[in-house]
């Protein structure tokens, strides 16, 4: 995977989290906290500097009250890939 598809996915998966997250009126701490995820995996996240990894996507998708399917229920722009 080059450097510029691996960044785009980053940024889709990363603006997922921050929407879903901002419908409940969440922080990112409060996100963290409900996902029993350290802040600094998060901050990585929000900061697009790490895709996060499967066990913490689970979490967040745990604490969001979805299952991965619904989670991953988005149009990833594969133009941008």
């Amino acid at each position: 995977m080059n450097y510029t598809m691996k960044k785009s996915i980053i940024n889709q998966i990363t603006n997922r989290i921050k929407e879903l997250k901002d419908q409940r009126n969440w922080s990112w701490e409060k996100l963290a906290y409900s996902a029993g995820v350290s802040k600094s995996a998060i901050c990585q996240i929000k900061n697009e500097q790490n895709l996060p990894s499967i066990s913490t996507l689970l979490k967040i998708c745990v604490a969001l009250e979805m299952s991965p399917s619904e989670f991953f229920d988005f149009n990833l722009d594969l133009d941008k890939l």
